[in-house]
């Protein structure tokens, strides 16, 4: 349940992670609100990168960040669920050692 609260909220991010890169590429001024919604909610996630990629036409930073965030939550619901969400049980039937 808070893994899918988790994925949930990282969903939301990288959408807003794709708008600001889709909106900047279609060359919309600084001050249009989206943009401007956009930019404030991942600045924090998108300007630690910028040191790194230069941004151009293509703000390759957005797309980066959005597929390190999704790295990041994967890895941590995966790290942190229950051994017995994902562990193998024996079935009645000698060839499935799992079930749902």
């Amino acid at each position: 349940m808070r893994g899918d609260l988790l994925i949930l909220l990282a969903d939301g991010i990288v959408i807003l992670c794709l708008a600001r890169l889709f909106l900047q590429a279609a060359g919309l001024s600084e001050n249009h609100a989206l943009l401007a919604f956009s930019k404030r909610s991942t600045d924090w996630l998108v300007n630690p990168l910028h040191k790194i990629l230069p941004v151009k036409k293509y703000d390759p930073a957005c797309l980066l960040s959005g597929l390190l965030l999704y790295y990041v939550v994967f890895t941590f619901i995966t790290l942190v669920a229950q051994p017995t969400a994902f562990s193998a049980k024996k079935s009645s039937s000698p060839i499935l050692y799992w079930q749902y």
